[in-house]
């Protein structure tokens, strides 16, 4: 992923390994994982990933894309829809937050691991009236007309 800092030695090896388990436990509840680096989203999607699993990826990217366009200019990251840099309940932001401050940063840092945080909490709160707004509107939200790459990885 794009974004997870490289490593340079055997002992930085086991800590990127540590920030990318606790980066797919963050996602556990997904069928994605996105990266988010110089104002661009980078998806892995698990096999077989239903459309809406890209929809979701969409919705994270744009959102992300949002907040960063205005932290960049006078707002902070979680104005105007109530989205806290609280941890969730499994704790994960915190081991990930603990790990960026240790080895130097999965998604650069600790404060962009926190904004990755509150886009998933954005997610989950926003998505489902998204979703019933685009569907509503007549939106087929079930179909996928975006070719995955060829590029595939697969964990064992």
């Amino acid at each position: 992923l794009p974004g997870i800092a490289s490593s340079s030695g055997r002992g930085d090896h086991q800590h990127l390994q540590q920030a990318a388990e606790a980066a797919l436990r963050l996602y556990a509840r997904e069928e994605y994982v996105l990266a988010w680096r110089g104002g661009a989203a980078h998806v892995l999607l698990k096999d077989g990933a239903p459309a809406q699993a890209i929809l979701r990826a969409h919705w994270q990217a744009a959102w992300l894309q949002h907040h960063t366009d205005h932290a960049a200019t006078t707002h902070s990251a979680s104005d105007g829809d109530g989205a806290a840099a609280s941890t969730s309940a499994s704790g994960v932001s915190t081991e990930l937050a603990s790990t960026e401050k240790h080895y130097g940063g999965i998604w650069g840092d600790v404060q962009h691991t926190q904004l990755i945080v509150q886009s998933l909490q954005a997610l989950e709160s926003g998505f489902p009236d998204f979703l019933a707004q685009a569907q509503q509107a007549g939106w087929d939200t079930d179909t996928v007309l975006i070719k995955a790459g060829a590029v595939k990885l697969r964990a064992e």
